[in-house]
């Protein structure tokens, strides 16, 4: 098989897989929405028949395509974080194989246009050149695979109102806010806000001797995903936001790590309440008071 030819099979097998992905997109989510819909409504006739028998089956039934569909979602967004943590190995590997050879990357993201024209150019000696050519080779499969799944998720979640109130807040996209919704489930288990931030594991352990009271680390019992994208979310906000200038108020007086898990533990509060009420009141801007009518 020639260079040309490999290249078409490879194009060739890309485009079944987007279309077998856009069906599954279509169909997937679609069809669980269709099987509620018309369990609900054979609840509701149930019950206009005075059969509560029946009705408590169906409403099980639908409880269980519930929660299937709720396990996929997980499936999907927890494969995906795999992928992207073993592209960040990869680049890793690149960015070393770089230094060893004493190559200094001046550009910010070294897979970006000027990196890959850097790359590109490199005369290393043979070992170096073929760890290089593999690791990008490794990257490249892994891009498709990552925009593969990101798709899966945001189809399942096109309609979910959760998915779509948590990207209202600051620092929370597409990506985090799937990973959030996925992770989180059904938010009416947690009766408060502090009850979901105990779950997820970011509350500080406490120790209490007599009188004394001590509050050390985090926890971590929870859903690390929940933990990373709460965090992640925080990270790069602006000062100028709310939880950035929270962020910064306590790094000034306890330091910069506990300064970015307090706004993560209080950005878990916003979700909460973004999928629990669709929206997040907190976030909403206060009004202002009328100006005092000038004295006659």
């Amino acid at each position: 098989m020639t260079g040309d030819d490999a290249l078409r099979e490879r194009l060739r097998a890309e485009q079944d897989e987007r279309r077998r992905i856009a069906e599954a997109l279509h169909d997937g989510p679609v069809q669980h929405v269709a099987a509620l819909s018309q369990m609900l409504d054979a609840v509701v006739h149930a019950l206009g028949e005075d059969d509560p028998v029946a009705a408590r089956e169906i409403a099980r039934r639908a409880l269980q395509v519930t929660r299937d569909t709720a396990g996929e979602l997980r499936e999907i967004v927890r494969h995906r974080a795999k992928m992207v943590a073993i592209r960040s190995s990869c680049r890793a590997q690149v960015h070393a194989v770089l230094a060893k050879c004493g190559v200094q990357v001046v550009m910010s993201d070294l897979f970006g246009v000027a990196g890959t024209e850097l790359l590109d150019r490199l005369r290393l000696p043979a070992a170096y050149t073929a760890r290089i050519t593999s690791l990008r080779r490794v990257i490249d499969a892994l891009d498709f695979e990552i925009e593969v799944f990101t798709k899966l998720a945001s189809g399942q979640l096109a309609r979910d109102p959760g998915f779509t109130a948590v990207q209202t807040i600051p620092g929370i996209g597409p990506v985090l806010g799937a990973v959030l919704v996925a992770e989180i489930g059904d938010v009416h288990r947690f009766g408060t806000a502090q009850q979901l931030g105990c779950w997820a594991g970011m509350t500080p352990k406490h120790h209490e001797s007599d009188t004394k009271v001590r509050r050390g680390r985090i926890t971590k019992q929870g859903s690390r995903l929940v933990r990373w994208a709460a965090v992640e979310s925080v990270q790069r906000l602006p000062k100028h936001a709310v939880l950035g200038a929270f962020r910064d108020q306590v790094a000034a007086r306890r330091g910069t790590n506990i300064g970015v898990v307090a706004a993560a533990r209080r950005q878990l509060e916003y979700v909460y309440y973004a999928l629990r009420d669709h929206h997040v009141r907190g976030l909403q801007p206060r009004p202002t008071a009328p100006p005092a009518a000038a004295a006659s």
